[in-house]
């Protein structure tokens, strides 16, 4: 069977502010993380024609897709991650969106979106000096954390030792390295 294929856009506002989505709650892992806006591409949709057809849809943006920043291809999924722009500077509609500022995106955020802004700030010429590793590192341990271990916890519960893995796993992403 052929992996879900998806598609995901970066629009980053003049203020460097990059928009981001509250997944609806599901019975899965992505359920209410903070994602790049994007959806699923039917069979033999162009991927630039899903990602404007869902900014208009979801967003009523006239936008244009730009190159691609970030491909992830596992065996349970495909997605890739494009630069949008919103040549009319169109208002977004309010709703379940927020924008985030790159340097404080929120700590309940997809993995993936997660590793694909990290590849977009170096793309465009970000430089993470020494004393940001850290607070990357946190950063994307955080994304992970919230996208695939958590979900995991109720799995666990038979683990003789599991209060303490429970206490181990969620203290984690709270920790901060200064």
């Amino acid at each position: 069977m052929t992996p879900p294929n998806y598609v995901w856009g970066v629009l980053l506002e003049d203020q460097g502010r990059v928009l981001l989505t509250r997944t609806p709650p599901l019975d899965n892992h992505m359920s209410r993380l903070w994602s790049l806006p994007g959806r699923e591409v039917q069979p033999g949709e162009a991927l630039h024609k899903a990602l404007k057809l869902e900014f208009y849809q979801q967003y009523a943006l006239n936008i244009e897709v730009g190159s691609s920043v970030y491909t992830l291809d596992r065996d349970a999924m495909h997605a890739t991650v494009f630069i949008v722009h919103d040549n009319c500077k169109d208002q977004l509609r309010d709703g379940a969106d927020a924008r985030f500022d790159l340097s404080t995106l929120p700590e309940h955020i997809l993995f993936e979106t997660r590793l694909a802004l990290s590849q977009y700030i170096l793309l465009r010429g970000g430089v993470l000096s020494p004393e940001h590793y850290t607070g990357e590192i946190d950063s994307l341990f955080s994304a992970l954390f919230y996208s695939y271990l958590y979900p995991s916890l109720p799995q666990l519960r038979d683990i003789p030792t599991f209060e303490l893995l429970e206490y181990i796993i969620t203290t984690t992403p709270f920790r901060k390295f200064n």
